[in-house]
């Protein structure tokens, strides 16, 4: 992002060593929030289909992982065509 405020910096710097730390944090936070250098401009719907023969499915929205290591298939019963 490479956003930076000499400001901010200076604030929670000098609540590092200051007895009053949490107004100088509370400072920071509120010059952060008015330049507000993240704006969110895209946003996604995740969709999901699963095969009935799939057993242990997870989902996990934030793509970390995909849980292939629990999947596991159920048995074919005799006489069930394949699809």
């Amino acid at each position: 992002m490479n956003w930076r405020d000499d400001a901010v910096d200076a604030l929670f710097k000098q609540a590092q060593i200051s007895n009053v730390s949490s107004e100088l944090k509370q400072d920071a936070l509120n010059v952060i929030e008015q330049q507000f250098p993240v704006l969110a401009i895209a946003h996604y719907r995740q969709n999901i289909s699963v095969n009935k023969r799939i057993r242990n499915f997870s989902f996990d929205p934030f793509e970390r992982s995909y849980f292939i290591n629990q999947l596991s298939f159920k048995e074919r019963s005799e006489g069930e065509p394949r699809k």
